[in-house]
């Protein structure tokens, strides 16, 4: 699969990171993949086998929100270079938490489960977050800024091609391990899965080429805070961040047991609808790299935001007569919304100079992880007393689940409107 452009390839012997161009979207796949393993649905397979709570899973899955706060020393962390020489540990260090949560059932713990799981969660996540933003400067830094929106099109698409019998296959190896009842052997092969995908995630950041980067001169992390708030664009991406986080953390993390336990979908079903959603993606992302010259990261934004009102409205419209229906409608938005973010750090990079964007990065992801997790620990007591009163609306019963998405629905309404008027400070970036 052809990577990067032709221009590129007819000068590869001339460059030196031509390969580690090639080499950074089955990187970021083999990520992809063990972070698709530890994550998601099936994360809440493992937690309803070991008896947690919806509200405490809720929370677990939101975990990764909290842990961005990690992510305020990726950019003292960037300083200490090579960088592989700490890449490369954490890296391992994440995919042995990951494979940890699946090795937890056979463990037989009756009492504080729950605690284990979340600290096997938010180690993996921290490690991950913390060197995320490091990496990705790294690789893209060897990228031309004019086709870095287009390259981050096809590099996602690589990693959205793989997913897909990963996904699929991984729901029906787990529903019929589980009428068979030998479930904690699915576990126990997903956790070797881990692993290999992690091995080949490890061999291509050692064989990769580590390029020059330029490194923020201020020593101290909070004079690197003190430089990115001074851009007018950056300031505006942060309270955007702020108000979006709530709104991701008032509903997402309820959504993989709702649609497991409320609406009775089985693993099969939540993931063939997953693997609809990155069939949609791949199309979309190929129009988005065909077409890039004609696309303003400021725009993509803009369809972000109107496309996660949409994504949490159907949740709220949905019951489980039309759950079938709507939860399609929910795929068909959710790939657009997904497709979109390829412009984000464009918008990003834009706002800051350039040897500080590992550090806006980090800053941008912590708020809204903060402000995502924060939301979450607040609405989880509610919820709970929500589900067990129940709860009506206009006279008539209705999922605990489905007042959360309506909420969320006002919450990034309100990010949409302070982003359209803010827009225009972005209008003058490059096209795709």
């Amino acid at each position: 699969m052809a990577i990067f452009n032709r221009k590129t390839k007819n000068v590869a012997n001339k460059d030196k990171f031509h390969i580690t161009r090639q080499l950074y979207p089955f990187e970021s796949m083999f990520e992809f993949l063990c972070t698709t393993l530890s994550g998601g649905a099936f994360l809440a397979k493992v937690s309803m086998t070991l008896g947690v709570r919806d509200s405490i899973t809720a929370l677990i899955s939101s975990i990764a929100s909290l842990v961005c706060i990690v992510q305020l020393f990726s950019g003292s962390l960037a300083k200490r270079t090579p960088i592989k020489k700490w890449l490369l540990p954490l890296t391992l260090f994440t995919r042995v938490c990951m494979m940890g949560i699946f090795l937890l059932p056979f463990l037989n713990i009756s009492s504080f489960v729950d605690v284990i799981l979340l600290l096997l969660v938010f180690s993996a996540q921290s490690s991950h977050i913390l060197v995320y933003p490091i990496k990705q400067t790294m690789f893209l830094t060897t990228v031309p800024e004019e086709d870095r929106t287009g390259y981050l099109a096809r590099h996602n698409r690589v990693s959205i091609i793989a997913g897909i019998p990963l996904v699929l296959f991984g729901g029906l190896f787990i529903d019929k391990m589980t009428e068979l009842g030998k479930l904690r052997d699915a576990f126990l092969i997903i956790a070797v899965a881990i692993l290999f995908f992690g091995i080949c995630n490890l061999v291509i950041l050692i064989i990769s080429r580590e390029p020059p980067m330029k490194i923020a001169e201020n020593k101290n992390m909070l004079q690197d805070l003190g430089t990115v708030f001074k851009s007018e664009k950056f300031r505006i991406l942060f309270i955007l961040a702020v108000v979006f986080g709530c709104g991701v953390g008032i509903f997402s993390p309820f959504v993989s047991t709702y649609v497991q336990r409320e609406q009775g979908f089985s693993l099969t079903v939540a993931n063939l609808f997953t693997v609809a959603m990155y069939i949609a993606q791949i199309l979309l992302l190929s129009a988005l790299n065909k077409f890039k010259h004609k696309f303003n990261p400021a725009v993509l934004r803009t369809i972000f935001f109107a496309g996660n009102i949409v994504s949490n409205g159907v949740f709220f419209i949905m019951n489980n007569d039309t759950a079938i229906f709507f939860h399609s409608v929910y795929v068909i938005v959710a790939a657009i919304t997904g497709t979109c973010t390829v412009g984000y750090t464009v918008l990003i990079y834009d706002s800051v100079e350039e040897e500080q964007r590992t550090t806006a990065v980090g800053i941008l992801e912590l708020t809204k992880g903060i402000s995502a997790f924060l939301t979450t620990l607040c609405i989880s007591p509610v919820f709970d007393r929500m589900q067990t009163n129940g709860v009506t609306l206009f006279g008539k019963p209705i999922f605990a689940q489905r007042i959360l998405a309506l909420c969320a629905t006002g919450i990034i309404t309100v990010a949409f409107i302070i982003w359209m008027c803010n827009r225009k400070n972005f209008s003058n970036i490059e096209k795709a």
